[in-house]
Parts: C-alpha cells; sequence; structure tokens
C-alpha cells in the first residue's frame, strides 16, 4: 500500500479535484484504490465524484458503522471513504478520538494498492497528523503567491518534523505549461535555498474549463471528457508518481517527463 496526502495550505487550489481524479485514473488501471476524505468539517470529496454516500466518518465515531461499511463504491472500481459536512460530534473530536481514528483507518486502508487523502485548508493538528502519517506528501499549488507562500509553509512544518520525507509539489491551474514549469522550478529553488530540502516536481495541470462543467454537473472530467487536455496532462502526473518507488525507504527520484507546451 502507498498513501498519498494531497495538500498545500490555501484552500481553493484544487487539492479535492485532482485527488478524485488521480483516484479514478488509478482505478482505470484496475488497482485496489481508496479515497478519503479528511476534512471532518467541510467535506466535499464525494460531491466531486459525483457520489451520495452511504455513510462517512462521523458514522464511524459515532459507532454506526466500521470502516469499510462507511466506504461508498465509486466509479472505476474505488472506494470512497467521505468526511462529514457540519457535523459536530466529528468537528470537535478529541485528540485520542482522532488519534485512533487515524491509526485504525491505516489499517483497514493497507488492503488497498494506493490510498488518496485529500486533506483540508490549513495546519490544524488534525491535518499536520494525516498528511505526516503519508508515504508521500503532495503539495498542490497555484501561481498565486499566497498558493506558494501557504505551500512553502506546510512544506516547512513536514520537514521540521520528519527530515527525510518524501514530498512533490503539482502545479495547478496554471496559464500555460511555461508558466507552471517556471513556478514549479521557482518553489524547488525556494525549498532548497532556505530549507536545505529536495522537493520532487510531479507535474503540470493548466486551468480547464472542463474541469468547470464537470464540477457543475458533478460529473469527474475522467468520465465525461476522458481525452481532454485536463485528463492527458493529469495522466503524466500519474505516471510521475507511478513510476517512483516510494516504498521500504528506497531512493526517492524524479525522472524527466516530457509535457507537450501550450499558449
Amino acid at each position: 500500500m502507498i498513501s498519498y496526502g494531497f495538500s498545500g495550505g490555501k484552500g481553493g487550489v484544487g487539492k479535492t479535484t485532482l485527488c478524485a481524479h488521480l483516484g479514478l485514473l488509478w482505478g482505470d488501471d484496475s488497482q485496489e484504490v481508496l479515497l478519503m476524505d479528511a476534512d471532518l468539517g467541510l467535506a466535499n470529496l464525494d460531491a466531486v465524484l459525483g457520489l451520495v454516500p452511504r455513510a462517512g466518518l462521523g458514522d464511524v465515531t459515532d459507532r454506526k458503522v466500521s470502516l469499510p461499511e462507511a466506504c461508498t463504491p465509486g466509479p472505476a472500481g474505488i472506494s470512497v471513504l467521505s468526511g462529514s459536512s457540519g457535523h459536530l460530534p466529528l468537528i470537535d473530536i478529541t485528540s485520542g478520538e482522532h488519534e485512533n481514528l487515524k491509526d485504525e483507518f491505516f489499517k483497514f486502508a493497507g488492503r488497498f494498492d494506493r490510498v488518496l487523502i485529500d486533506l483540508p485548508a490549513g495546519l490544524s493538528g488534525h491535518c499536520q497528523a494525516w498528511l505526516l502519517a503519508c508515504d508521500v506528501k503532495i503539495l498542490v499549488v497555484t501561481p498565486d503567491p499566497t498558493s506558494l507562500l501557504d505551500a512553502y509553509a506546510t512544506a516547512k512544518m513536514i520537514f521540521a518534523k520528519q527530515p527525510e520525507a518524501r514530498v512533490g509539489v503539482v502545479v495547478n491551474r496554471a496559464e500555460t505549461m511555461s508558466q507552471g514549469r517556471e513556478v514549479s522550478s521557482r518553489f524547488q529553488k525556494i525549498l532548497g535555498q532556505f530549507l536545505q530540502k529536495p522537493v520532487a516536481a510531479f507535474g503540470v495541470v493548466r486551468e480547464s474549463q472542463a474541469v468547470r462543467v464537470a464540477l457543475r454537473n458533478r460529473k469527474p472530467v475522467v468520465l465525461s471528457q476522458p481525452t481532454s487536455t485536463f485528463c492527458q496532462e493529469l495522466g503524466l502526473v500519474k505516471v510521475a508518481l507511478s513510476a517512483e518507488n516510494h516504498v521500504g525507504g528506497q531512493v526517492f527520484r524524479l525522472a524527466d517527463f516530457r509535457m507537450p507546451e501550450a499558449a
């Protein structure tokens, strides 16, 4: 099992969209995939996937269902564990209860090939705990300077607590591939200069009208427009992630993936 945490600090950068669609792409590869929404108060991963969950994390912590029972079958054979929206007992969960939930989740997740965790914005204690528990930390950024500042703060926290953490960046909503590559390179250089830590560049995904339409229609782009530029670019991100050996302390390398240029 390989687990990926999608973070970045700032809200609205597209973490949920990328997490959902990467899960679907891996599902299409006949892999056992589990998607989990770690937002304990404002979850929306199920909406991006067009699902109506039969249960969620709130039902697990309320002892109404087990973790396997809380999972909703999704497209491409994936399993989805939804968070909760406005469920006060889950929002107010204690640190001890949260730790037990996290431990129980990762024991259950061991039966899957890939586990993708969509993390909320910010750096709360709960958010940090889920992110640090993941094998690979994916920082989703946009060209917006505030996004880069928040991602830097997130990376700083990660390396302070896990000096050998495996961290990579995906630039989302770039206007052009050139802009996205420049943002990614600049972010890597900043972390190298001030934190003395390497960060892998997992790819660039441009702004897409297909995504906006899909969100309105509650039907993932992978299903509605599988040949779209968005799917092609996200496919390259999947290849970059799949090509790296993240297990058992192996060397964390980045292959040189070529991406099509566009104005």
